[in-house]
């Protein structure tokens, strides 16, 4: 008698595995260079009141986004342990390296998003400007 045949996982491409990795690096990088445009510009200039509040929203769209990646990268590792059915001793190579990239991407994305949390808290116990300034 054969041994019953276990479809393979299903391999995400390579364009979710990367946002599922560089997802949250890369929503700290941009949320750290928008908070400084923002902050720049509100300290120079006289128009922008709203400086905390827009740097409050920045704030929230990229630590969303830090969890969004962090959410392809959980979908992509459920994907991977899925093909590992009872049936079978070890991962194949493709699932396995799924499943390391995943768990790097949830791991990074709970990083990169307490960054970015961590950034937008001195948006209320720091002030904007240096004195003399008018944010």
């Amino acid at each position: 008698m054969s041994a019953p045949v276990v479809a393979a996982a299903p391999v995400p491409s390579r364009w979710t595995l990367l946002a599922a990795v560089l997802g949250a690096p890369v929503a700290w990088a941009a949320h750290l260079l928008v908070t400084y445009a923002v902050v720049a510009y509100a300290c120079t200039s006289d128009r922008f009141a709203g400086a905390r509040a827009g740097l409050l929203i920045v704030s929230a769209l990229f630590a969303a986004l830090a969890l969004g990646a962090g959410a392809v990268a959980r979908r992509c590792w459920r994907g991977a342990r899925a093909g590992d059915a009872p049936l079978h001793d070890r991962l194949d190579a493709r699932t396995a390296h799924v499943a390391m990239l995943a768990v790097v991407g949830m791991a990074g994305a709970l990083l990169f998003g307490l960054g970015i949390v961590y950034e937008a808290a001195t948006i209320w116990f720091a002030p904007l400007c240096e004195p003399g300034g008018t944010g």
